[in-house]
């Protein structure tokens, strides 16, 4: 027989999800079984799997040892870091900047993500998500988890949460619109008026490419609004009141307006320009605002919450070759 008493940070999640989670190799059959058997129980009474556990309540598992051993989860992170300093922030090996911590309490951990980093583990590469598990820990019946991802080679904000109710809270803040999310980049041409984009993208998953569409799709909307331009190159602040896959990177291409050194949307030889002065290799997309308009319980103390994420060192560099600057008064 084995127990497991639900924490804080697992509380709040379906009884089967968690029981899936502490036994991840097993089969779902195996764990439905038994529930059914009474070989799962959940404070000495049979469990249905739809339960919301609380802090407190008790799993007992009436498994042969071997058995529970066997399909139990090993939840150890992929690796330590040789420097936990906050202040230090932490490298992955791939990237050449830092995953810098910008905001940390007892439920939220917000970090600054560096292109070239994936937000989402894929079974090759170390991902943001392996390294916040690293760093925060995991335990039985819970990982913390991000909230919002963003593309491979675009950096700034992610939002984690360290517990099952402020993953909820957060994921519902962010689909109910609750959150302003805004980026920066630098685009090819001038604009001089605020753009609203809004229309559908269709997804081509062998290319990992989206195209503009009509009336086909998924709806996206984006606000574009110029902070300054040299004549050549414009500086944009990007809201989006959608988050899809490649949206303000398609949008802008589509009207003329690429971002600098995006290889799939973008000029080619303007691309080859920027590698070559300096080294960009992806395009120059950084979320670095993420604002809290509305929260819930029980945290509402979220609300009006505004975390912002320092430019890459690569940015700022291109911002000064290109005379343009970020300031109090254009943002």
């Amino acid at each position: 027989m084995q127990k497991t008493i639900v924490n804080q940070k697992q509380e709040n999640q379906r009884a089967d999800k968690f029981v899936l989670k502490l036994l991840g190799k097993a089969p779902k059959s195996f764990i439905y079984k038994m529930f059914r058997k009474k070989n799962i129980l959940l404070n000495n009474k049979k469990i249905i799997g739809n339960e919301i556990l609380k802090q407190g309540d008790e799993i007992t598992f009436y498994l042969a040892e071997e058995t529970y051993e066997k399909f139990q989860t090993e939840l150890k992170p992929l690796f330590d870091f040789e420097n936990k300093d906050k202040s230090q922030g932490f490298i992955e090996k791939n990237s050449s900047e830092k995953l810098s911590i910008i905001y940390e309490d007892e439920e939220l951990f917000v970090c600054n993500k560096p292109s070239g980093m994936l937000s989402q583990p894929d079974g090759k590469s170390i991902s943001l998500v392996n390294q916040i598990e690293a760093y925060l820990g995991t335990e039985k019946g819970f990982k913390p988890g991000i909230c919002n991802r963003l593309d491979r080679n675009t950096s700034g904000i992610v939002i984690a949460g360290k517990s099952i109710k402020a993953l909820q809270v957060i994921n519902k803040i962010i689909a109910e619109k609750n959150a302003e999310k805004k980026y920066l980049t630098i685009v090819m041409g001038v604009i001089k008026d605020t753009l609203i984009l809004e229309e559908y993208l269709l997804k081509d998953h062998k290319l990992n490419k989206v195209s503009i569409n009509s009336k086909e799709g998924s709806y996206v909307k984006t606000i574009a609004s110029p902070l300054q331009n040299n004549g050549e190159f414009t500086l944009l602040e990007v809201i989006i009141e959608t988050g899809k896959s490649h949206q303000i990177r398609a949008q802008l291409a589509a009207r003329g307006f690429p971002l600098i050194g995006d290889f799939k949307y973008g000029n080619s030889n303007i691309n080859q320009l920027f590698l070559k002065k300096y080294g960009l290799k992806n395009q120059l997309l950084h979320a670095y605002k993420f604002g809290i308009v509305k929260s819930y319980e029980p945290f509402l103390y979220w609300r009006g919450m505004q975390f912002v994420a320092p430019l890459p060192q690569q940015f700022e560099n291109i911002l000064k070759g290109l005379g343009l600057k970020v300031t109090n008064e254009n943002n």
